[in-house]
Parts: C-alpha cells; sequence; structure tokens
C-alpha cells in the first residue's frame, strides 16, 4: 500500500474508532442510569418498607401498653375482689348460726 492510500484509510479507521468510542460511552451512560434507577427504586422500596414497619411497631406497642393496663386493672380488681371475699368469711364466721 502506497503512501496516497494509507491518508483515507487511517481516516477512516479513526473515524470508526471514534464512533466505537461513543457508542461504548453512550452503552456506559445507559447502564450507569439504569443502575441509578434501580438503586432509587429499591431505596424508595426499602424506605416505603420502613415506613410500614415502624407504623406496625408502634401499632403493637400501643396493644400492648393497652394490654398491660388492661391486665393490671384485672389483677387490681381481683385483689379487691378477694379482699371482699375475705371479709365476707371473716363476717359470716364470726356470727352465730342460725342453724336448730
Amino acid at each position: 500500500m502506497n503512501r496516497a492510500h494509507r491518508g483515507p484509510l487511517l481516516l477512516i479507521v479513526a473515524g470508526v474508532l471514534l464512533l466505537l468510542a461513543v457508542v461504548a460511552y453512550l452503552i456506559n451512560d445507559a447502564e450507569t442510569h439504569s443502575f441509578r434507577l434501580e438503586s432509587s427504586a429499591e431505596r424508595q422500596s426499602l424506605d416505603a418498607q420502613t415506613r410500614r414497619s415502624i407504623s406496625e411497631m408502634k401499632t403493637l406497642r400501643e396493644m400492648n401498653d393497652r394490654l398491660r393496663s388492661d391486665r393490671q386493672d384485672l389483677l387490681d380488681r381481683n385483689v379487691e375482689i378477694l379482699e371482699s371475699l375475705s371479709r365476707i368469711e371473716v363476717l359470716l364466721g364470726s356470727r352465730p348460726s342460725n342453724r336448730p
């Protein structure tokens, strides 16, 4: 190949390499953009799950607090009932029986 033919051939090769570089850049940019979108979507999904979990945890804590309060109320009432029964037994035991 003589010098006269090398010039246009080098220009063609340079053009093809430039075109390949542009295509590689566009592919890389599209892939990076896709990863960013996927990461953003995953982050949003995790944020939504976290908010739901926090809300459910608050609800469960409130239910637990209510159940503890109800349980304590029942225990207090049970103690009052047992004390009343004890007083009744004492009163019934101290009275003379009316049996013949």
